[in-house]
């Protein structure tokens, strides 16, 4: 079985690519594939402004996966329930840039200091 971290980018396609889907539900449902999604991914989409598009992409990513944790904890920005501690101590805390998000990604920039 393969296992992929998906990305909240990656599922627009689903919606937009004729046959995008049932090609992933069926990967999905004979076991060759496991789709994992972290909180992450979750918050990514619920920022998305139509409604409509933002429902549809929580219930893709519900149906065809299952949450992680994340594997470290970021101050100011991880859930304290979906993530893990990392083993040292160093806190690291979050710096939104003042523009706001990426301008490769269109997603909200963070920076560890």
């Amino acid at each position: 079985m393969r296992r992929v971290l998906l990305d909240s980018n990656a599922l627009d396609p689903l919606l937009t690519k004729f046959g995008a889907f049932e090609a992933l539900d069926q990967a999905v449902s004979s076991a060759s594939l496991e789709v994992l999604y972290t909180h992450i991914t979750v918050d990514e989409i619920a920022a998305t402004p139509n409604l409509e598009t933002r429902q549809w992409l929580l219930n893709l990513l519900v149906f065809l996966g299952r949450p992680i944790l994340t594997s470290g904890a970021v101050a100011d920005f991880s859930r304290a329930n979906f993530c893990r501690v990392m083993a040292d101590l160093r806190i690291l805390t979050c710096k939104r840039q003042v523009s706001g998000s990426n301008p490769l990604t269109g997603s909200p920039s963070v920076s560890a200091k």
